[in-house]
């Protein structure tokens, strides 16, 4: 097989994918080239690009997907549960409170902090 630039040597594909390299010796150099040759069709294949480990869909395994839904929804509800902690145990200190006093404020972080090391599980030594 040859190609305008020298000799391919060998064809790579990855997958189902539109991927696939080439690594080409030319005819005037002792090094190896590769080319890669990637083709965009349609946004399916952009998004499969960016958020799809390469060489999807047989790079892994079958539960791939159900295990990123589920994944993506704990982080997603990590998330809003983080956000509403940090709002209630702002509210809870004082902030935008004019009577909270700095010993309330201060009592309240303490304890905030000393839950939040018990809910994740402290692994002191």
């Amino acid at each position: 097989m040859k190609s305008h630039d020298g000799d391919i040597l060998v064809k790579e594909k990855y997958g189902s994918s539109a991927k696939e390299r080439y690594f080409v010796k030319p005819p005037d150099q002792l090094d190896v080239v590769v080319y890669e040759n990637e083709k965009y069709n349609d946004m399916a294949t952009v998004f499969s690009k960016i958020f799809l480990p390469q060489g999807y869909p047989d790079s892994v395994s079958k539960d791939y997907i159900a295990y990123q839904i589920w994944d993506t929804a704990q982080a997603f509800c990590s998330t809003i549960t983080g956000i509403l902690a940090t709002q209630e145990v702002l509210r809870g200190v004082g902030v935008g409170d004019t009577t909270a006093t700095p010993l309330a404020a201060t009592v309240t972080w303490v304890i905030k902090d000393g839950c939040g090391h018990l809910g994740k599980g402290c692994y002191c030594r």
